[in-house]
């Protein structure tokens, strides 16, 4: 039901397919950001520089 909320859709039959195509066990990627490692070189300076 949250899936279907957050696209604000209202419908059974949305949520029925939602689950039939077992999209609630997908990852929202907006919730799951990880902050990716930068790999060590001269030229990248990373997100400290700028503040």
């Amino acid at each position: 039901c949250k899936r279907a909320l957050d696209f604000k859709i209202y419908s059974f039959k949305t949520v029925q397919k939602i689950l039939e195509n077992n999209l609630d066990q997908m990852i929202d990627p907006e919730k799951e950001e990880k902050e990716q490692e930068l790999p060590d070189h001269g030229n990248i300076r990373g997100k400290q520089y700028y503040h």
